[in-house]
């Protein structure tokens, strides 16, 4: 005989304004409608507000569901009987984030080339990535980047060398994006009245019309009203036609518009500090074939001297995501019966989440 101990029920909620009126019976006028969730009493009432243990020695949790299509369902608990709860924890939600790391100008100071750095033979820049998402294993992999410096080796040259290497490594792209800090602010007078169209991924962006921004300006990241030099930039690495430039490295955020973004000029760029940001990417998320994680890395470096290098922020699941609440419904399947659950012979199984 086939047993499971501690098993684990879930209930799923819609973030939505509850039903005035919640009935159980889904015939009456005022039944309970998809996402409510309810609790009943001992003798399986809905409960009063102010009930207490000592009126109502036991609940049980209850939820409408349409999921699947088939028509509203009365999902229940098991009833919880208050004299056997050895503890209750209730977490807020909390939203989940990607990891992000700095290196040289951060948004507020420093640059990429420490000026004792000169003459080094080499700058290295590692990335270690620590997770297999093939295996399931904390094996890392480590992607090791180099720039030859000279003498008269550039804080843009070094930015520009290690963005445009690392956004076509062909693991890491698939990672992390990685893009430009510059503490030039933009100057006006650029392509007034001009939209311009950045797609994610590609390194053509195109303009409504022709414009005076030319090879070697860097225009800033899309983001309405804001050209502060806490924005990433984008170097202009050709323009081939009045509507169609080429920047120097794939365009590492959303797709989207904007009206005449802020630049600065190749000239300028020439006397600015420079940095690189890196911010872990959304992965593939597919439940019960793609795993919900979070992109976490470390970055060391060698021959960039006392360059600044900070964790900007750390990587987070969060609480109560999409994703993670899927993943546990997918699991507790399993103790409704479902067994076979990963192959594509597996069953069709309702999802509230």
């Amino acid at each position: 005989m086939f047993n499971a101990g501690n098993s684990t029920q879930l209930l799923i909620g819609k973030s939505a304004a509850a039903t005035a009126t919640q009935a159980l019976d889904l015939t009456t006028a005022t039944p309970m409608v998809d996402g409510d969730i309810v609790v009943l009493d001992q003798n399986d009432a809905v409960m009063a507000a102010g009930t207490t243990y000592s009126t109502s020695p036991s609940i049980r949790v209850v939820q409408c569901s349409t999921a699947g299509g088939v028509g509203s369902v009365i999902i229940q608990s098991d009833r919880i009987d208050g004299a056997n709860v050895i503890s209750f924890t209730g977490k807020d939600f909390d939203a989940s984030q990607e990891q992000i790391w700095r290196l040289g100008f951060n948004g507020v100071t420093g640059s990429v080339i420490d000026t004792g750095s000169l003459g080094q033979d080499d700058y290295v820049l590692r990335l270690t990535f620590n997770e297999d998402k093939n295996q399931w294993s904390q094996y890392s992999n480590t992607r090791i980047f180099r720039y030859e410096p000279d003498t008269t080796n550039t804080e843009e040259e070094v930015a520009a060398s290690f963005a445009t290497q690392i956004s076509a490594d062909s693991f890491s792209k698939t990672e992390v994006t990685v893009e430009r800090l510059a503490d030039q602010l933009s100057v006006g007078g650029g392509d007034a009245g001009i939209t311009w169209t950045f797609t994610n991924g590609s390194k053509t962006a195109t303009r409504s019309a022709a414009g005076v921004l030319v090879a070697g300006d860097y225009v800033r990241r899309i983001v309405i009203g804001s050209d502060a030099i806490t924005v990433p930039v984008y170097k202009i690495a050709s323009v081939e036609s009045a509507t169609s430039v080429t920047l120097d490295q794939p365009y590492q955020s959303a797709s989207g518009t904007v009206l005449a973004p802020g630049y600065f000029t190749a000239a300028t760029a020439a006397t600015t500090n420079f940095g690189l940001e890196f911010t872990g990417l959304a992965q593939t998320f597919t439940v019960g074939k793609f795993k919900y994680v979070k992109v976490k890395f470390n970055i060391t470096t060698s021959g960039f001297g006392s360059t600044n290098l900070t964790k900007a922020q750390e990587s987070s699941r969060g609480n109560g995501e999409g994703q993670e609440i899927s993943e546990l419904e997918w699991f507790t399947y399993g103790f409704e019966g479902a067994v076979d659950r990963f192959s594509d012979s597996s069953p069709t199984i309702k999802a509230d989440a």
